[in-house]
């Protein structure tokens, strides 16, 4: 992983195929959880 990225870019990039997902629980700070069993929108 190269570059600038915000947190959420990099908390994504790096859960890219593992199935998981993380979703933002209050400023800053994340929970990962399923990507199947929590959507994309």
């Amino acid at each position: 992983m190269n570059g600038r990225y915000t947190p959420e870019q990099a908390i994504m990039y790096l859960l890219k195929g593992s199935g998981l997902t993380a979703v933002e629980s209050a400023p800053g700070r994340y929970t990962l959880v399923a990507a199947s069993e929590y959507p994309q929108q």
